[in-house]
Order: structure tokens, then C-alpha cells, then sequence
């Protein structure tokens, strides 16, 4: 997952009232009940427009279709009142120019406000000043008989957690959805959602229960901040996964079994509403052949060569972000910022935390640690070089962090082949590895002569024991599984069992030795024990 601010604009869902039924609509339009079809209050659309005010770019007024807003007057004159017109935007499909009552007719866009209907981004006409005077530019489907039969949008209603059995797959999909890496947050009528699919899909099957409030700022949340949405939303939209559009004129649905369950429990499907159940199962092999032709933002098949179309339309544009801090990411899809990331990266502390993070701490490719190209992100194909060459400068950022001059300039270059770069992260776990064991060393070196307890007595421990010769032990502390009495001649207890003992040993130090996948399950145990006050040395083992 992306920041959120870094979205090209931010959305208002002003309305879900709309005159069209276009299958896999992003707003679910088709399924709404006639409860859910409401306009959001002024005064709700007014608290959405402030906690825009420093919105780096663009802010769009969305649907429905926002020209059947009764108050369409007053949401402009709010708009004027707060944000400049260079960056407000507006995505309609045309409706007559004094939109006071709720029509379900869609009419001829060609004769309205003298718009020219050219996609995508047609200025505003000198007619109608006070559209005009509000909005830069008019994103405008016109939804006429043409588009029916060009235009195609992705089956969202194939939920990913049933498509997908393998749930490592399922998150990684997820964490890399093209949609939330070019299209937007929004705000509608429950509240405040880093997704603009999983906002309206929240309307649907939870009433609205996973907003957040809008307030200043809610925009700024990082990645591991708006977890909550993610899991309660995302593995029940299909967007992030590879598959076949569908035009916008076909009236049949496709849907994943349980996901039309809760549909129809929820009365969101009609008598009238042509759907299919599909329970295919996707692996790695099938998402890779989907994705050799999945160009999924390009849903306006009829614009394709059109120069104004932004490029994140035509396929993936998601660039490698080194974290530098946790206020700022840059990225290095340019050779210029390439080049100031590798001489800014130098400067970076190889180690953090209390686990001893590694430097690689620092990289998001695609909101995941670093992996095998394949398995980091299963539909990067070798023919994709953009984002093989942004993974690529991605693990040269990290391999400078550690690396000498001389050592780092033996490394390959920018045109290596798929097999050299699908090598370079065991190199990266070798080193991170050498980097680790001297980290631990050190750590050793200042508890010589003090009393302690050992957690784990496996293979993290045989990795560091000889830097532990000068420590005194009580006793290693292990509460899973069968163990043996003694290892290397040290005691071996289950501190369920030592809650006395503990009361009366003045908080003892405990070192951790333990792989990395295992600590947060000793982090909770330290926790349920008691002891996650005192002080706690990580020992860990990668893999």
C-alpha cells in the first residue's frame, strides 16, 4: 500500500444517486437499495471540502452523478469559498443545466451546457459561468451508446479472498492494487476511506462501519495506519486481481459465491439483475498469464492513444520508494533522483529498534520487504522492465547502504539480466546477516558479567551462544512444545510455571533468540506473562 496523499486527487462523493446501471460500477450503483441512494447534507459536504484545505493536489467533486445534487449551486459557491479553482475537478456524465430534481433518464450530453464531449480532460466552455468560475476541468462520461460498446471495467464483484486460496498470495495482490496506487480517497456520506471502492463497498454490506471521521488531515495516515479499512475491505473487492474487463453495455455480473451471499442477504441484488457465480481459483501461473495482457486503468479503450491520458491508465506506474523517515518518501523513477537517493542512502544507520531491523527497514517495493522478483510481485514478468529496473535500483539502494566503494562498483549494472537481479537478495540476506552478527555481538559484549534469562534454546541461539560465554545465565525460558531438561548444560524452565520466581528477581534482564517470524508471538507471551517491562535484547535469526 501507498501514502495516501500521494493519489493524483482526492473524491467527495457528493450523491449516490445516479441514472445509469453500469456493470462493475466503482460506486456498486446498480445494487444500491433505495435507502443507500441519498444526497449527502451541505453541511457534511462543507466539513469534507476543509479537511481538504492543504490536499496537495487536485480535489473532485464525484458520484453518482453530482449534477443531480439538489443543492448543486451551493456545493460550487462552498468550493469557490474554500479551494482555487486550479484545483477542483468535477466526473459527470451530463444532466440538464438546473439539476433540481432527481431525474433516472440519462439524456444527450451533446446538448448540454455546450460541452464538447471529447475525453479526457476538456476545459470548461465561457458558457455557464458559475461552473465555469468553479471547476478547472470536466472529467466527463457521457455513458451514450458508443461507450457501451467500447468502454470495459474490471469484475470487482470476484472477491480476492475467495479467488485466492493462498492467502500470502491474496495479501501480496492486495498490498500492490493498482487501484489504490493511482485512483483516490474520498469522503461520502458515512465518513473518510483511503480507498474510494472500499468506501462505497462499506456502504453496501456494513452500513458505513469502517469510516473514519472527517476531520483535518485524516489523509495523512501512513500505510500501517489505515490497516483497519484494508482488512476489513479489501479482501472483498476483486480490483487487484488480474483478470479480464467487461463492457460496460453487458448487463451479466460475475460474482464470487460467498461475496453474492452476503449480496442478496442484504437485498443489494434485484430480481432483474443478471449475475453468474464464478468460483474459479487462482495461482501464481494463472495470475501471470492474466497479467501479461492486464492493463487495467485502461478502461476507455476508445481513448487509448489519446496524449492527454495520464499514464498510470495504460498499466502499472508504480514507482520504488526508499522511507527515509517516517514523514517522507522519495522515489527513484528517475535517473536524477536515482543518484541523490544512492548518495543520501550512505548516510542512513544500518540498524534500528529494539528487533535490530535491518537497513532494509527503510525500502518499500510495493508496500512489502524485499523478496525474490517472483515472489515479491508474481506478474512482474522479465518483459516488464519499468518495474523490474525500479526493483533493481531498489536493491542497489539497499546493498550501498552496506556495501564499501569498491565492493558496491563490483555489483551489476542497470541492464543485468532477470536471472542476475533475481539473485541480488541472497546477497542482500548475506549481508544482512554479517551486519546482524556483529550487532549481536556487541549487544552480548555489554551484558558480560550480568545476571539474565535466555528465551530459546534453537537455532538462533547456536547462531550467537559464543558471544554469550561472559553472561550469567539462570536458565533458558521456553513455553511451547516438548523441550529437553538441558542445553549446553543450562536448565531449561516454562516461566508459566515461575510467576513467584519472577516477583522476587529484581526484573532480570532476557535475551531473545528467536527467528524473526516467531517474535510477535513472544512478544505476546512476554506480555501475558508479565515481563514485557523489563528489559528485552533481541537476538534474532532472519530466516
Amino acid at each position: 500500500m501507498d501514502y495516501i496523499y500521494k493519489r493524483w486527487s482526492a473524491l467527495i462523493d457528493i450523491t449516490t444517486v445516479c441514472p445509469h446501471s453500469c456493470v462493475y460500477c466503482t460506486r456498486y450503483e446498480r445494487h444500491l437499495r433505495p435507502d443507500q441512494r441519498r444526497h449527502m447534507p451541505l453541511e457534511q459536504i462543507e466539513a469534507a471540502i476543509l479537511a481538504y484545505k492543504d490536499w496537495p493536489t487536485e480535489v473532485s467533486i464525484i458520484g453518482g452523478e453530482p449534477l443531480l445534487h439538489p443543492q448543486f449551486d451551493e456545493i460550487n459557491a462552498l468550493l469557490r469559498k474554500h479551494l482555487p479553482q486550479e484545483k477542483l475537478n468535477i466526473f459527470t456524465s451530463g444532466l440538464p443545466s438546473t439539476p433540481k430534481t432527481v431525474s433516472t433518464t440519462p439524456l444527450d450530453p451533446n446538448s448540454l451546457y455546450n460541452w464538447k464531449p471529447e475525453y479526457p480532460w476538456t476545459q470548461w466552455p465561457e458558457t455557464n459561468s458559475d461552473m465555469t468560475r468553479t471547476y478547472r476541468t470536466i472529467r466527463f462520461n457521457p455513458h451514450n451508446e458508443e461507450q457501451m460498446t467500447s468502454c470495459s471495467h474490471h469484475p470487482l464483484t470476484i472477491a480476492v479472498e475467495e479467488a485466492v486460496p493462498d492467502k500470502a498470495l491474496m495479501w501480496k495482490l492486495i498490498n500492490n492494487c493498482w487501484l489504490q496506487r493511482c485512483w483516490s480517497p474520498t469522503v461520502n456520506i458515512h465518513g473518510a476511506y483511503f480507498c474510494e471502492v472500499g468506501a462505497a463497498l462499506d456502504m453496501l454490506l456494513f452500513d458505513g462501519a469502517n469510516a473514519w471521521p472527517v476531520e483535518a488531515g485524516w489523509w495523512k495516515r501512513k500505510p500501517h495506519e489505515f490497516q483497519e479499512q484494508v482488512s476489513q475491505l479489501c479482501p472483498r473487492c476483486g480490483m487487484c486481481l488480474p483478470g479480464e474487463r467487461q463492457l460496460l453495455g453487458h448487463r451479466g455480473e460475475l460474482f464470487s459465491p460467498r461475496l453474492l451471499g452476503d449480496f442478496r442477504k442484504r437485498k443489494l441484488i434485484r430480481l432483474n439483475d443478471q449475475v453468474s457465480v464464478v468460483d474459479q481459483q487462482y495461482d501464481v501461473d494463472t495470475i501471470e498469464r492474466y497479467a501479461k495482457t492486464w492493463y487495467p486503468g485502461n478502461y476507455r479503450e476508445d481513448i487509448v492513444e489519446d496524449e492527454d491520458l495520464p499514464s498510470f491508465f495504460k498499466g502499472f506506474n508504480v514507482p520504488l520508494r526508499l522511507k527515509d523517515n517516517d514523514e517522507s518518501l522519495f522515489c527513484v523513477d528517475t535517473d536524477a533522483e536515482y543518484a541523490e537517493a544512492l548518495k543520501r542512502v550512505v548516510h542512513l544507520p544500518i540498524v534500528e529498534g529494539p528487533h535490530l531491523a535491518p537497513k532494509r527497514r527503510y525500502f518499500l517495493y510495493q508496500g512489502l520487504p524485499f523478496d525474490a522478483l517472483y515472489d515479491q510481485y508474481p506478474f512482474v514478468l522479465p518483459e516488464h522492465r519499468h518495474e523490474r529496473h525500479l526493483y533493481y535500483r531498489g536493491l542497489m539502494l539497499y546493498l550501498r547502504c552496506l556495501l564499501d566503494d569498491e565492493a558496491f562498483a563490483q555489483l551489476p549494472g542497470e541492464d543485468c539480466s532477470f536471472e542476475e537481479l533475481a539473485a541480488l537478495p541472497d546477497k542482500i540476506h548475506t549481508l544482512f546477516n554479517t551486519v546482524l552478527l556483529g550487532e549481536v555481538e556487541k549487544r552480548a559484549k555489554a551484558l558480560a558479567g550480568r545476571e539474565v534469562y535466555f528465551w530459546g534454546c534453537g537455532a538462533a541461539w547456536r547462531q550467537y551462544r559464543q558471544f554469550f560465554s561472559n553472561v550469567n545465565a539462570r536458565c533458558f525460558l521456553v513455553d511451547v512444545g516438548s523441550a529437553p531438561a538441558k542445553v549446553d548444560g543450562l536448565e531449561i524452565r516454562n516461566p508459566e510455571h515461575m510467576a513467584e520466581e519472577f516477583a522476587k528477581d529484581g526484573n532480570l534482564p532476557i535475551v531473545v533468540f528467536a527467528r524473526r517470524l516467531h517474535m510477535p508471538g513472544i512478544e505476546q507471551a512476554l506480555i501475558r506473562y508479565g515481563l514485557k517491562q523489563r528489559e528485552i535484547i533481541w537476538a534474532p535469526l532472519e530466516a
